[in-house]
């Protein structure tokens, strides 16, 4: 038997077991992109802060209600829309 049948062979034989190797791959990639892909739309739909805190912190007080007192102050000033809508943004 010659050097290329040997290698024939062989490619033969590793292509007829890829199946038992492909199928654990595809699923350990499922397993290990899809959290990646998550954490890229968290950063994507939330601001970088709030995203970095959400996959640092243990997650015990995260989503726990706080309770604080606040001020919110809402002003309407006569005729500022007219004002903005006229004038350039300084930067």
């Amino acid at each position: 038997m010659s050097g290329y049948d040997v290698a024939r062979m062989r490619t033969a034989n590793l292509l007829g077991h890829s199946e038992e190797w492909t199928l654990p791959l595809i699923e350990r990639l499922r397993t290990e992109v899809d959290p990646i892909e998550r954490i890229t739309r968290l950063f994507r739909y939330l601001p970088s802060h709030i995203a970095t805190a959400v996959l640092d912190g243990d997650g015990k007080d995260l989503f726990e209600s706080h309770r604080r007192e606040i001020t919110a102050v809402f002003l309407d000033l006569r005729g500022f829309t007219y004002f903005s809508d006229s004038v350039e943004p300084d930067c």
